[in-house]
Order: structure tokens, then sequence, then C-alpha cells
């Protein structure tokens, strides 16, 4: 929230409130909210061939990636969370921009939906500009196609949280 809202700054609404949405069968782990308008966001992390099945099952584990490694686990997070298209007329999306519309008056849905990389415990992915980079020049056109309005790496703080793709036509 933080992030977007210093990259948006004097152009739009700051975002002041956050959601989390517990319900397991929805794509939406958050909405952000301002006085006009709601943002959903879809939350997920890299997996590093296994590396949280290994520390839940009590395994140490030592990681090390080259920013071309970094970028394709990134690559393969978001193929994960890919979106598809539903036929149903009514999502959960819509059934919760209406929940939230029944509670404080009707506001906008900013197109699209949000994913956001999680890399609080794997800062490497944050911590060397590169890997953004390199990113964006091999997978960044296929990034923008597969359906999220804007993907974001987000580290622990606003200064290691970074933008990958942003599709402002959605």
């Amino acid at each position: 929230m933080e992030s977007l809202n210093e990259e948006q700054a004097g152009k739009l609404t700051p975002w002041t409130d956050i959601e989390e949405i517990l319900q397991r069968d929805t794509d939406v782990d958050a909405l952000l909210y301002n006085t006009v308008e709601e943002l959903a966001i879809q939350v997920t992390r890299p997996d590093f061939g296994g590396l949280w099945w290994a520390i839940g099952n009590g395994t140490t584990v030592a990681t090390s990636h080259d920013v071309v490694q970094a970028a394709d686990e990134i690559k393969s997070a978001i193929e994960k969370k890919r979106l598809v298209p539903r036929t149903a007329p009514d999502t959960q999306l819509d059934r919760l921009r209406k929940k939230r519309e029944q509670r404080v008056g009707k506001r906008s849905r900013r197109g699209g939906l949000v994913l956001a990389i999680d890399c609080i415990e794997t800062p490497a992915l944050v911590l060397n500009s590169g890997v953004a980079a390199h990113f964006n020049r091999t997978h960044g056109d296929w990034a923008r196609k597969i359906g999220f309005s804007a993907i974001w790496l987000v580290g622990a703080t606003a200064t290691l949280t970074r933008q990958l793709i942003d599709n402002p036509s959605d």
C-alpha cells in the first residue's frame, strides 16, 4: 500500500485501508481501499523448487540464485496464479464488491486483479534490482498478456518493493 501511494503521489486518492480476505475459494486475498475505490490483490510467493515444503517439514535449506534463476522463479510463481477467465457472470470478485458496497456505499473497482509476489522471506529477489530488470527483458511481454492489471515484488519495506508490470489500459 505504501509503495502504491508513493508511486501515485498527487495523482490519485491515497490508499488508506486494507481488508484481508480469509476465504479459500477466491482469487482475492486482500482489498485496498481509499475514499472512492478499491483494488483487489492476490498474493503468492516463489516456490524455489519445493523450498517451502522442505522448510515446512523441518529441513534446513540454503539457497543461492543468480539473476536468471531468480527471474525464472518469479515467472513460475506467476504461472501458478495465471488468471483463467471465468464463464459465470457472478464471480467471487463481484460478490465481494457487492458485499462491500452494501456495507459502506458504492465504490468503483479499479480494473483487474493485482498479483503481489511475497518476497519478504526471499529478499534476494528484491535486493538486486537486476532481477526485476532481467524479468522485464525476458518475460515482461508475456507477463503483460496473462490477465493481471499489475504485478509487484513485495519486500519487507516499501524500498524493497518493485513493480514488475503495469497494464493501465485494463
